[in-house]
Formats: structure tokens, C-alpha cells, sequence
């Protein structure tokens, strides 16, 4: 149990935006918004008062770069995932990003997003 973190879903594929939802909830998370599309993800991740975020990287052929600067810059850690890595150019800044490829296992999912959390809450001198 995840004791009610508030998580960003980024995902464009409807199919798998509601399976990782329902595995998000079923662990505990609390899903506080998701996006589709790249608007919508950098409204969200602008405004939204979340404790982590998934991000699919490829948003129907749009990068989700700009809504991970953001989180970046409110200090919201983020997992990345996509169908493929080889090829993509991940920014500098996305560099320590935890990275999932899909189809990618429910346990991956969970405890790569338990780790950021739980890392994002300890004092910088700890982590």
C-alpha cells in the first residue's frame, strides 16, 4: 500500500492508461490526473499537487520532453517508459530517470514507483 501518493499518468494508449490506472489503485496510489497528449501533460504537470509521475516518452509521435522539464523543475521525480529505446535521444536532464519498456511487468512498475517515492521523500543527504 502506497498510502494515497498522487501520481501523473502520461499515456496515449487508452488500453494501457487503464491498466496501469487500475494497478496504480489496486497498489494504494491515488492517480491525480492523466494525459493523452503533450497539452495536457504540461498543464498537469504544472499544476496538479502530485508526489511522482509515469510518462510514456512517445505521445502519438510528440516527445513528452517539455512535461518532464517541468516536473524536473518542481523536484517531481518521473519514470519513463516506451515500446522502444534504441534510437530514442533522452535529454540530459532525463538522464537518472528510472526507464521501463513496454510491455513491461506490474511488479517493475510498482516497485520502480515505490523507490521514487520513497526517495523523493528522504533529505537530500540520504538519498
Amino acid at each position: 500500500m502506497q498510502g494515497g501518493n498522487r501520481i501523473l499518468l502520461v499515456e496515449d494508449e487508452v488500453l494501457i492508461a487503464l491498466d496501469v490506472q487500475d494497478v496504480l489503485e489496486d497498489a494504494g496510489y491515488i492517480v491525480a490526473g492523466h494525459a493523452a497528449n503533450l497539452d495536457r501533460a504540461v498543464a498537469l504537470a504544472s499544476s496538479e499537487a502530485i508526489d511522482a509521475a509515469v510518462l510514456d516518452v512517445n505521445l502519438a509521435g510528440v516527445e513528452v520532453w517539455p512535461a518532464a522539464e517541468i516536473l524536473r523543475r518542481r523536484g517531481i521525480p518521473f519514470l519513463l517508459v516506451t515500446g522502444l529505446w534504441a534510437g530514442a535521444e533522452v535529454p540530459v536532464f532525463c538522464a537518472r530517470a528510472p526507464r521501463l519498456t513496454k510491455p513491461f511487468q506490474t511488479a517493475a512498475l510498482l516497485d520502480t514507483l515505490a523507490r521514487l517515492v520513497t526517495s523523493a521523500k528522504m533529505p537530500a543527504d540520504r538519498r
